[in-house]
């Protein structure tokens, strides 16, 4: 029997979770988090949670883990259908935690361009502000293939589809939200009974930035499930889990617009943290709800606005050093989560309230905590929302292994039992229980009908009426037989049940046996097991062949019979027993061919249960067949995926120079041993396959099969599973297991506790300890390295932890000690984390960003750059907000009432400035300015900064910036100096270019270009703000200190 979960060695959930992948990318990721998932909750053979839930299904995970998956494309969809069970027999446990947001593309329209037509009809221009000119649709179709690589056709689909139904693209969640509701009971069980709480609920939304749909709907998702979560009083914690474009090649889905998606989506996706991370009051309220925070208008929806600190980073995962594959980018991810998941609570105080103290998570002590996201960046734009992640893990793949020992088995066992052996077989016995299973004992026999006993009669006269009158009574009964055969004969056929004979051999023999039982096979020796039973359901259609010497017309009388001169005649002599003889093969004949005849009339009573048994029974047995046929080339595929070389993601395997056939061998070896008191001496797979599924096995498979065909190989190989999974891991842990558990191996390592293991098993395991951190495995960034490792053991360990430190090797800019966590999980987990940090801090993150910058100054042809935006530009500025312009600008006039701002050129218009933060000798940070017309070219100083701060990753660039936002004037809280001429300039030219741009905005070609707006913002807005910011740690703005300087030295005149 497969083992059964005790909750013991199994994988913990201490939190309700919902999974929310996006797009192509968030299909993929969520499938194999489903899979995995399933292999540490359910077992490889997918029974283990059974026994504590007794109500589900084989492969069926808690209701705590939730799995909603939205794309424009169904194909997308369909696959992870396929992809996160075992089989098609098992899609009823997926469908019980996963909801497929499968219509987002509304119906009737054909591409984007009707769906933009449709939203500028529908809805009010401050609810579609952000989509582009209608002269600029792709006409991207049809929508149920894609967004074609552009996120704003996404993004229209989605809004279209809210305006028609919100339920449409919102109902997956909703339903995810009321089976979490309803789960305490089941989270109280995989918890250990240790919480039962399900009003905090981690959401992880994974997308790519690379493609259309993920990076198109991801923003309003994110909302979307905040305001559901905050509307049914859940308290949610959401970690975005993002795929950057150097996770994909040229070609496939990689290159220029992957790299200008990102550099759009990432820009909204933190500046959507940064306000979560420092969220204020809203600047107003009118009737139409918020401004001045981040907050989106849907159709037919309220104001969406999310609750501060919902979202307070996002992980990025890019491809580090080393040739990452995309496919264990995707593991890392899944590593990532289900280290997150698998882990207890941090805060174990409260254990007197039991299993419904609130504690908080895992996954939100060690992602926020000791962080300062809150702070502004280095360079003054933004917050330090950014977190990037690597994440190795060394993992046993148990569920892989199964799967392919099992596929193999059942292949050959169908190969083996296909063939017989031979005259070693007959199936005289079988057919005749076939015939009497399905209920043609009466047609098989063909009893005739009695005739009156011939008494004794003695003499030749009497002996001869004797043989006469039973001629006559034979030949009256065949010639009455046809209609009197005709009704019974007819109800036999009616209830002709091929399928329920089936059901009685199947529990005698398996089912190729059983097909050559009913069909024959040319290489059995005996003409009936030639021929099978269906030569006998045939043949009785047929008039049966005259025996020699007889024909139809009646039967035999005596000729010449013996006159006997001393003895009178009998009818016990041999003579008139010769005639009794040729009598009764006669009637048998004839008898025989009414039958045959009235079976024939009955041919279409009998026919279709027939026909429906061999179209039904050849599709089950087929099934088998094609499965064996095919099954070599899926075990050799399967080999090549477990073997290949990996980074980032390692599998503890069996030897590799014995590889898949060896520890195939080797269970099948295990197998024969266990299996050995019922084996003969030469067993083949075949042989072990029939004591697996014991009695009833063959027939509860063919009764699977006749739902659905492959239901019978599916029921097979599971019970196949179940023993295969009991050899790799017995629940007996004093046996040895041919798959050493994670533990078991970790234990050992750090100290020899038993037997079970071989030296050569701990030294693959050290090995592979050695390989998991490769060189240049490392997240992207220039923040402090924080690792954490998770590790299969029931508490904390120090020696194993210590262990883990010593055989590791972590990358050398790691500060600091790793964490540790033991988990009830089989798998070691290394997550490499770099956080708080700002865009500019990510090279790869400001790669994209500075290229969409300048894509915005220089398009290419095919760039399309209004699609590739989910929200409406901020006019002239990519990075700063407004904000930020305030805080960056009032740093520039802090250095430049210090007299560390030189300018090229006039002063008023300057071509350039360069800002000399440091000693006399430093770098200098040198801005180039560009005037519009006779606009003063101060107006584009904070564009120049930000392009500055995007043009390269020189740590000096960081340096400076750093440097310029800790400006304020000298002395600034005692005696400040006077500001320098630079600072007055500036400041003073305020009114003046605010009268110059009221001017140029009377002119209708100038009030629509969008550097005006920069211009008049610049002066009318940005510059009073950062002139009002208090300066340093003063009371006083800059206004106040200049008047106090003026006033002072002026005093006394």
């Amino acid at each position: 029997m497969p083992a059964r979960w005790t909750g013991e060695h199994a994988m913990k959930i201490y939190q309700p979770m919902m999974f929310v992948g996006l797009g192509g990318t968030g299909c993929k990721v969520g499938a194999e988090l489903e899979k995995r998932l399933r292999e540490e909750l359910c077992g490889p053979d997918g029974t283990r949670l059974l026994a504590d839930l007794p109500n589900a299904l084989p492969y069926q995970l808690p209701s705590c883990l939730q799995f909603v998956y939205a794309d424009l494309s169904t194909n997308e969809l369909q696959r992870v259908r396929r992809e996160v069970v075992p089989g098609r027999e098992h899609d009823a446990a997926a469908q019980k935690t996963m909801h497929l947001i499968t219509d987002l593309v509304p119906p009737r329209l054909g591409n984007s361009a009707d769906v933009a037509q449709s939203l500028r009809i529908n809805t009010d221009e401050e609810t579609i502000g952000w989509l582009p000119a209608k002269e600029s649709d792709p006409r991207i179709g049809p929508l149920v293939r894609g967004a074609g690589q552009l996120p704003a056709v996404g993004r229209g689909v989605l809004f279209e589809t809210i305006r028609r139904n919100p339920d449409t693209a919102l109902l997956g969640i909703k339903q995810a939200l009321a089976d979490i509701n309803e789960s305490a009971g089941e989270l109280f069980v995989v918890s250990g009974k240790r919480t039962q709480r399900v009003d905090t609920v981690t959401v992880f939304v994974v997308f790519s930035v690379a493609g259309g749909t993920g990076s198109g709907i991801y923003y309003d998702y994110l909302h979307l499930i905040g305001d559901l979560m905050q509307r049914g009083g859940k308290q949610a914690e959401i970690y975005p889990l993002v795929l950057m474009p150097s996770a994909f090649d040229d070609g496939q889905g990689g290159g220029r617009p992957a790299d200008l998606n990102a550099g759009s989506a990432l820009v909204d996706l933190f500046r959507l943290i940064d306000d979560q991370n420092a969220q204020g009051s809203p600047d107003e309220l009118d009737a139409h709800g918020t401004h001045g925070a981040v907050s989106v208008r849907y159709p037919r929806l309220e104001q969406v606005q999310l609750l501060p600190n919902t979202i307070q980073t996002a992980f990025l995962f890019g491809r580090p050093v080393g040739g990452v594959r995309r496919d264990d980018l995707n593991r890392s991810m899944v590593s990532l989560m289900t280290s997150l998941i698998g882990a207890g609570p941090t805060d174990q105080a409260g254990e007197d309230e039991g299993a419904n103290r609130p504690y908080q998570s895992f996954a939100d002590g060690f992602i926020n905590s000791k962080v300062d996201r809150h702070a502004t960046a280095e360079t003054g734009v933004g917050r330090r929302g950014v977190t990037t992640s690597a994440v190795a893990a060394l993992t046993t793949p148990l569920l892989e292994l199964t799967e392919a020992v099992s596929a193999h088995l059942l292949a050959n066992a169908v190969n083996e039992l296909l063939v017989p052996p031979g005259a070693a077989e007959s199936n005289r016995t079988h057919i005749r229980r076939f015939v009497t299973a399905s209920g043609l004992d009466r047609i098989l026999d063909a009893g005739p009908a009695r005739i009156p006993p011939q008494g004794s009669p003695v003499g030749y006269g009497p002996v001869l009426a004797a043989l006469t009158e039973r001629a006559n009574a034979m030949s009256g009964n065949i010639e009455r037989g046809p209609d009197t055969l005709a009704g019974p004969v007819a109800t036999v056929a009616q209830n002709f049940m091929p399928a329920k004979a089936v059901e009685v051999l199947l529990r005698e023999m398996d089912l190729f046996r059983l097909r050559r039982t009913v069909f024959g096979h040319r290489d059995l020796t005996d003409p009936l097991d030639r021929s099978g039973f269906r030569f006998l359901l045939e043949n009785w259609c047929s008039p049966p062949p005259a025996p020699p010497g007889l024909n139809a017309a009646a039967p035999p009388l005596p000729q010449n019979l013996p006159r006997k001169l001393t003895q009178r005649l009998r009818i016990a002599d041999e003579p008139v027993q010769a005639v009794i003889r040729q009598q009764d093969l006669w009637y048998s004949w004839q008898t025989r061919r009414i039958w045959n005849a009235a079976w024939n009339d009955s041919r279409r009573m009998w026919t279709r249960p027939w026909q429906a048994f061999v179209e039904e029974f050849d599709a089950v047995h087929e099934r088998f067949v094609t499965y064996a046929r095919s099954e070599p080339r899926s075990f050799d595929q399967r080999s090549k995926d477990l073997y290949k070389p990996r980074v980032g993601v390692a599998y503890l395997l069996p030897p590799e120079d014995h590889g898949l056939e060896g520890f195939y061998q080797s269970v099948l070896d295990r197998l024969k041993e266990e299996y050995g008191e019922h084996l003969g001496p030469n067993a083949h797979e075949g042989d072990l396959l029939n004591l697996m599924l014991g009695q009833d096995g063959w027939a509860a498979a063919y009764a699977q099969g006749r739902q659905d065909p492959e239901g019978a190989v599916a029921h097979v190989r599971q019970r196949i599973k179940e023993v295969v999974s009991e050899q790799l891991r017995p629940s007996d842990r004093t046996r040895p297991a041919l798959v050493p558990r994670m533990e078991d191996l970790l234990a050992n390592a750090v100290r020899r506790r038993d037997d079970s293991l071989t030296e050569a098993d701990l030294d693959r395991f050290r090995q592979k300890l050695a390989e998991l951190v490769p060189g240049g495995f490392a997240p992207d960034g220039n923040a402090p390295l924080k690792a954490l490792f998770t590790y299969p053991a029931a508490q904390e360990n120090d020696d194993i932890e210590r262990f883990l430190g010593r055989e590791v090797s972590l990358p050398a800019d790691m500060i600091g000690e790793p964490e540790f966590r033991a988990v009830q999980a089989d798998a070691i987990i290394v997550v490499l984390n770099r956080s708080s940090m700002g865009v500019t801090e990510v090279p790869e993150l400001r790669r994209v960003v500075k290229l969409w910058a300048e894509a915005q100054h220089r398009p290419h042809p095919q760039d399309t750059l209004p699609w590739r935006r989910r929200l409406s530009q901020d006019q002239g500025y990519l990075l700063i907000g407004e904000h930020d312009r305030a805080h960056v600008l009032h740093r520039l006039l802090c250095a430049a009432w210090n007299g560390k701002v030189v300018v090229a050129g006039d002063p008023a218009s300057p071509t350039s400035i360069t800002v000399e933060l440091g000693s006399r000798e430093s770098v200098a940070m040198k801005l180039e300015l560009s005037a519009l017309g006779a606009l003063s070219s101060w107006a584009s100083v904070l564009q120049a900064y930000e392009n500055w701060i995007l043009a390269d990753d020189n740590p000096t660039r960081r340096s400076l910036a750093a440097r310029l936002m800790s400006s304020v004037p000298d002395d600034a809280g005692r005696a400040p100096m006077p500001p320098a001429a630079e600072f007055t300039t500036l400041v003073d030219l305020a009114e003046s270019e605010s009268l110059k741009v009221k001017q140029a905005e009377q002119n209708r070609v100038l009030q629509r270009d969008p550097q005006l707006a920069v211009v008049q913002r610049f002066w009318t807005r940005s510059l009073p703000d950062a002139l009002g910011l208090r300066v340093g740690a003063t009371t006083k703005n800059l206004v106040d200190l200049r008047e106090q300087v003026e006033i002072t030295t002026g005093l006394g005149e």
